[in-house]
């Protein structure tokens, strides 16, 4: 059931590819709420924008990137990620956040007046994505393009149980592979220590397939988590979270994620 957390977020000016949304958390009688962020990036918006909202030291390590993919993929994970947590905090000054990588390279959070709030962040192509969420509800979130030439590499990383899940879903081979990739990266995610253990422990079962591009499912070995995927168009997008938990989109989430991920193939920088 949707409560008052859920729904569309007026924010700071943007870039005109970027939506904020504001989500809901409950779990028995708590609740709490989540702030997503996509973005996409492109010539019209262009590297000044999303640099300009960079901490000091996030702005040196920017400027010392040689690759122009590296740059694109940093700056899109801090963009979305800054301004889903000022969304999430209230801040109209995306400076006084600073995102810090941890040991594992997971984003950690740096606020001065709030803690318990942390963000998980994806980059894929030309889109970024993020979610701010309390530390009380884990959460990751990855972006995928599914891509007919990776199957055998996709492969690879599932087993035979997952393969024969997906031959019963009403989706493309590569949709599933990429479902699949997407939300062990998801669960990794929470974990803070990335794809570190073999493909195997992040197993995902009973998967459900429903109208509209929708995936769900649940981990084998870590049943206190289950994963909800969007497909749209080339692209996957998917959520991992607790079990017991449900999140609420807002109303204009499908709308605006399908916008972003439309839209979010064939830039300039797939090929670089």
């Amino acid at each position: 059931m949707r409560n008052e957390y859920a729904g569309n977020l007026e924010s700071a000016p943007a870039a005109e590819l970027t939506f904020v949304e504001l989500m809901s958390l409950t779990c028995d009688d708590i609740r709490e709420k989540a702030v997503l962020c996509g973005c996409r990036f492109d010539e019209v918006t262009g590297f000044d924008e999303m640099r300009a909202v960079l901490y000091a030291e996030e702005r040196d390590y920017f400027d010392s990137l040689k690759f122009v993919r590296r740059m694109t993929s940093f700056v899109l994970g801090r963009y979305s990620a800054k301004k889903a947590l000022a969304a999430y905090f209230g801040e109209q000054d995306l400076h006084r956040i600073l995102i810090k990588p941890g040991v594992f390279n997971h984003p950690v959070v740096l606020y001065p007046y709030r803690d318990s709030v942390q963000v998980t962040i994806t980059h894929c192509d030309c889109l970024g994505a993020a979610i701010a969420y309390p530390e009380t509800f884990p959460m990751g979130i990855d972006i995928e393009r599914s891509d007919i030439g990776k199957i055998t590499i996709l492969e690879k990383q599932i087993t035979a149980r997952e393969k024969e899940q997906l031959a019963l879903l009403p989706l493309a081979y590569e949709k599933g592979l990429t479902f699949l990739w997407t939300a062990k990266e998801a669960l990794s995610k929470i974990m803070k220590t990335g794809l570190m253990a073999p493909f195997h422990f992040f197993e995902v079962g009973d998967m459900v397939y429903s109208p509209g591009g929708r995936i769900g499912g649940h981990f084998r070995n870590f049943p206190q988590y289950k994963v909800r995927s969007f497909c749209f168009g080339d692209y996957v997008f998917t959520v991992a979270f607790p079990k017991n938990a449900e999140l609420s989109f807002g109303p204009d989430t499908s709308r605006r994620l399908y916008q972003l991920l439309e839209t979010g193939h064939g830039s300039q920088y797939d090929q670089l």
